[in-house]
């Protein structure tokens, strides 16, 4: 695509808080720990099912279950806002530079996003973006130098701009426009998948041989709730990986010839000694599509794929040059 006259693109000039993270919290242990906080509700849940009551306190005992269930969602919640200030505060006490954070003047346009006084991105470079639940007036911006950026900004202004460059990556004028996808790694996504399956069959089983003699009603509410609840509990690590926290996750990749590189130099990959696998995958709670390649050093890695024009070309050019297999008759991702 020809790149627009500067006056015709869109862009965006003003002063606006810019706020930097010179460290990536571990989405992880931040999702451990924000499981950990929701597990003394979880398991005062699992008592109220696990008791003696009839009758009417049989029904409050459910009743305050599914309250208490509810409990441990907002717990999880502020379990990993926790573990996020506790980051903050690590990196204070660490005597480590403060990042960039001060009100400035900002260029978002053609050429990239330019912030006085912290430095130039072009939009190769320009990794993902992602808002905050709740807020119109902060967009945080994934950078390959700079790391993640936050915006303080008008979002319905910001949005559509940055959105625009990186969909369109030919109207930034860039020579190779990369392709950006979300790294993940697939054996470790299934793992996840199975040991939420084994916990909550683990579950069933315990409640089962714990109070062999409880009533229909405790025992039917305690086997569609609990074991649904502790299976969900262990998936939101990989969904969370694969949705909240994919933004920080994403990665920009350039095809030359046959190798295939990241432009921020992790990852190389002959694809004519490996060539990229093609695969799909769905169950409870997913479908996904993906990629995977064989680096020439480490191990493993797998793009998921979207419906998107670049997504597609990507694939068409590896097929196109018999760098991928695994593909069917159906080239485009639906």
């Amino acid at each position: 695509m020809k790149p627009m006259p500067y006056e015709e693109a869109p862009h965006y000039s003003g002063r606006m808080q810019v706020s930097q993270s010179n460290e990536e919290i571990s989405d992880s242990i931040g999702i451990g720990v924000s499981i950990l906080a929701a597990a003394p509700f979880f398991a005062a849940a699992i008592w109220c099912m696990d008791n003696e009551f009839t009758g009417w306190r049989a029904a409050a005992a459910v009743a305050g279950a599914i309250f208490l269930m509810l409990l441990s969602g907002v717990a999880m919640v502020f379990g990993l806002g926790a573990w996020i200030a506790l980051q903050a505060a690590r990196r204070r006490r660490r005597g480590r530079p403060e990042p960039f954070d001060r009100t400035t003047r900002v260029v978002i346009g053609p050429h990239g996003v330019s912030m006085e006084g912290l430095g130039h991105v072009d939009w190769p470079d320009v990794l993902s973006f992602e808002g905050i639940p709740d807020s119109e007036s902060h967009l945080i911006v994934h950078t390959r130098p700079f790391g993640p950026v936050m915006l303080g900004g008008p979002c319905d202004m910001l949005v559509p701009i940055v959105r625009h460059y990186l969909e369109h990556p030919g109207v930034s004028g860039a020579v190779v426009p990369p392709v950006r996808a979300v790294v993940f790694s697939w054996p470790w996504f299934r793992s996840w998948i199975w040991a939420g399956y084994a916990l909550a069959a683990a579950m069933v089983v315990a409640m089962l041989l714990a109070n062999p003699d409880a009533g229909a009603l405790k025992t039917m509410s305690a086997l569609f709730l609990v074991p649904v609840m502790t299976a969900w509990l262990v998936w939101s690590i990989p969904f969370g990986r694969l949705s909240t926290f994919s933004a920080r996750r994403v990665s920009a990749f350039v095809l030359n010839d046959t190798v295939l590189r990241d432009t921020c130099g992790r990852w190389t990959i002959d694809l004519r000694r490996q060539p990229a696998q093609y695969r799909q995958a769905s169950g409870i709670g997913y479908r996904v599509a993906f990629v995977t390649l064989r680096p020439l050093d480490g191990a493993r890695i797998d793009l998921v794929l979207e419906a998107s024009p670049e997504h597609n070309a990507l694939l068409d050019a590896l097929d196109e040059r018999g760098l991928l297999i695994g593909r069917g008759p159906h080239p485009v991702i639906d």
